[in-house]
């Protein structure tokens, strides 16, 4: 279970763009694996591993975080 407040970080970085929250979570010192809805994925918890689940898009364009999860 995510604590209240990391769950509060976790829930800001939705809506931001993958390089920035990509960004803060490593401030934060998490492991980021960035992933596209419906992508595999292993599915191990590490509770120091934030994913970020993206729209999909080239790599150059911009693209938003859906939705943040800790494992």
């Amino acid at each position: 279970m995510t604590d209240p407040a990391e769950q509060t970080f976790l829930d800001s970085l939705a809506g931001l763009p993958l390089a920035e929250a990509t960004r803060l979570a490593e401030e934060r010192g998490h492991q980021v694996r960035a992933l596209t809805p419906g992508s595999p994925m292993t599915m191990d918890y590490r509770p120091e591993r934030v994913n970020l689940e993206h729209e999909p898009g080239l790599e150059d364009a911009p693209r938003r975080v859906l939705r943040a999860f800790s494992g």
